[in-house]
């Protein structure tokens, strides 16, 4: 038996359908009696959030599912049943998992001011606590688990190199890279463009 992964629910449908939107592709909206088509991600979610936000997998057009049965074969994204577990990601071999991790997160950062109508300065406050708790806060306890970890395998390593992997750790991860002030998540400006 085979299942398609990504299409498990009607949000996981919109997550997947509004990456075309932010590639400047146009999109029409998947709903029953509704001729709407945009190629601009935050009109794509304002429609779907005020026109559809009651709506239901069952008020999908008919055709969707096929079209999307049919594509998905295409792709490779079927896979079989049995060889999926409950924690399992998909992320294809092929794909930069950085820039998977920074699309998320981009997704997230626009959803929240899209379809959630929160503020940009509550959005960059946000952004300045994530990059605060994942670089500066979690410095001292990633220096931990990998003098913990070089311990574990006998390994004797200088402080300055431990200290300079810590900085690579906390600095080059794709979450703070992308939250930083020169990354594409970094400021209201920087996350409209991308």
């Amino acid at each position: 038996m085979y299942v398609i992964h990504l299409v498990f629910t009607q949000r996981q449908y919109f997550e997947h359908l509004g990456v075309h939107p932010k590639k400047h592709e146009t999109v029409h909206c998947v709903f029953k009696n509704c001729d709407c088509t945009t190629n601009i991600y935050s009109t794509f979610a304002l429609h779907e959030s005020r026109k559809h936000n009651h709506y239901s997998l069952q008020d999908f057009k008919p055709t969707v599912f096929q079209t999307y049965s049919s594509q998905a074969a295409e792709d490779s994204w079927l896979v079989d049943e049995s060889d999926v577990t409950s924690d399992e990601t998909l992320v294809r071999e092929d794909e930069d998992l950085g820039k998977v991790i920074v699309d998320h997160l981009g997704s997230l950062l626009n959803k929240l001011d899209c379809i959630f109508n929160v503020p940009s300065r509550c959005i960059d406050e946000i952004v300045e606590e994530l990059q605060f708790i994942s670089c500066s806060a979690s410095t001292p306890i990633i220096k931990n688990i990998v003098n913990k970890t070089l311990e574990n395998h006998n390994c004797t390593v200088e402080e300055l190199v431990i200290k300079d992997l810590v900085k690579n750790i906390c600095q080059l991860n794709p979450l703070s890279s992308a939250l930083s002030g020169e990354g594409p998540l970094g400021t209201a400006y920087q996350r409209n463009r991308y």
